[in-house]
């Protein structure tokens, strides 16, 4: 199917708000809009990357766009699609006397068939699919992600299960011997939410973990003091934090790693990670990093250089990557080469970030290597 956009020119800015899109469809004749927010340096890297649909996005995209930016150091480099809705009620729950309009059906297509399309041929992304949705929105999406796996994880908060007399019950009986149902599902309510809503969730989860053939991950949370209302805003930072839980790697297995000096438990960590999601996932930034610094502790320099080529590789806008890699060439000796890796590293941080802590660091790794080289 082929695919259009028009792109209002409207840069709200990047890291804040993303680009506001209007996407043509043929289902909507006036289009819809979307919103889009990519990591800061997303044009200075080739990652391919994972991709969160934000349901009511008017309200919730730029919320997530925060949270995002409070824990950089927890999640993974992701974009972000905010999706706005114009008829709530009638896109997320199939209505009776909308049936003239199919408005449902209408919205449904264009998620399936046109928006996820678009975005995958338009944007790096990876196989890894998150929907975020709340109240009707969050049981759109877990229609969704039984009926059509446009999703591989959801994250659904305060979900009206009880809706068309719990369809959603009958729609996975009916399926689940015929297709092949595996994602992750993270459901949620609140402690006062609408007791029509914490059933329909208890029952839901229930109903998998008595499937013995069910492949669905699911995990439900209860927020204390939270209602219906307030139940996305904290779902939301939980949801991601146990989806993204397993992307950095366990404080305690550095310490057995050290502790054994034996690096086997890092590789077989990401392994099982990537084969869960079914994707090839890159162990972030920090954890490179450490990986690097923990063969340099052990003596194996090649090894760390080798580590810090594939961080050069994977994040080349790091201007960390490139002193670490100083600092193994330094062990080896080679400190001319050091050296101008070391310069490479102060000159990419007075360009881009600008910290000033990275600034004297890097200011003073050269001091050292000068009085070396006898400067």
């Amino acid at each position: 199917m082929k695919k259009y956009l028009l792109v209002i020119l409207l840069i709200l800015g990047f890291e804040s708000f993303g680009s506001t899109l209007n996407v043509e469809t043929k289902t909507f004749k006036n289009g819809r809009t979307i919103r889009v927010c990519l990591p800061e340096k997303y044009t200075k890297f080739t990652l391919k990357l994972p991709v969160i649909y934000v349901f009511d996005g008017q309200i919730l995209f730029n919320y997530i766009i925060g949270l995002y930016e409070y824990n950089f150091d927890k999640y993974p480099p992701a974009i972000i699609v905010g999706i706005e809705q114009l008829d709530r009620g009638n896109e997320f729950i199939k209505q009776k006397e909308d049936s003239a309009k199919k408005t449902f059906y209408k919205f449904e297509d264009f998620i399936t068939k046109e928006l996820i399309q678009y975005i995958d041929s338009n944007y790096r992304t990876n196989s890894i699919k998150i929907g975020i949705g709340h109240s009707h929105g969050g049981t759109f999406l877990l229609n969704n992600l039984l009926l059509h796996k446009t999703f591989t994880v959801g994250i659904c908060v305060s979900p009206t299960l009880w809706t068309n007399k719990y369809a959603i019950f009958q729609n996975y009986q009916a399926i689940k011997n015929k297709s092949d149902l595996s994602f992750q599902l993270y459901l949620a309510y609140g402690e006062n939410d609408f007791s029509a809503i914490k059933k329909g969730v208890c029952d839901f989860n229930q109903m998998l973990l008595s499937d013995s053939t069910s492949k669905i991950i699911s995990h439900v949370d209860e927020y204390k003091g939270e209602d219906h209302n307030s139940a996305i805003l904290v779902g939301s930072r939980k949801g991601l934090n146990y989806i993204f839980k397993d992307y950095v790697f366990p404080e305690n297995k550095w310490d057995l790693m050290e502790e054994s000096a034996n690096d086997s438990m890092f590789y077989t960590h990401y392994k099982k990670l990537s084969k869960k999601l079914n994707c090839q996932i890159i162990p972030l930034e920090d954890d490179y990093n450490s990986l690097g610094y923990f063969y340099l502790e052990l003596n194996k320099i090649d090894k760390a250089m080798e580590i810090f080529k594939k961080s050069m590789i994977y994040y080349p806008y790091s201007s960390n990557v490139y002193d670490s890699y100083a600092d193994a060439l330094e062990k080896k000796g080679e400190l001319k080469k050091a050296y101008k890796f070391c310069q490479k590293a102060l000159k990419l941080e007075l360009k881009t970030d600008n910290n000033s802590f990275q600034i004297e660091q890097y200011k003073g790794h050269l001091t050292k290597l000068e009085k070396a080289l006898g400067k």
